[in-house]
């Protein structure tokens, strides 16, 4: 039975997400902000947690089996997760 929905290798917005997010190992949350907002430190917690969720959706490992997607996904996890312990929870 063929699924509805595309395949998640063929999405070239989670394969151009994936690449952001890996190219940008020091603040891979940055890659989720518009361009030029700067680092993701001037971000609200609200704004953060808002595209961490999206992004998120696209990257997560049961939604997109792609490895890049796997490590980008890791990589924002952990970043979220040492922001929400420096600044005492989002």
């Amino acid at each position: 039975m063929a699924s509805a929905r595309p395949s998640p290798r063929s999405d070239p917005a989670a394969a151009a997400l994936a690449a952001a997010v890996l190219a940008r190992p020091r603040d891979p949350l940055a890659a989720l902000l518009p361009p030029g907002s700067g680092p993701s430190a001037q971000a609200s917690p609200r704004e953060l947690k808002r595209a961490f969720r999206s992004a998120a959706r696209a990257l997560h490992p049961d939604k997109n089996p792609a490895p890049a997607a796997a490590a980008a996904f890791a990589l924002l996890t952990a970043a979220l997760d040492a922001g929400r312990a420096g600044s005492g929870g989002a």
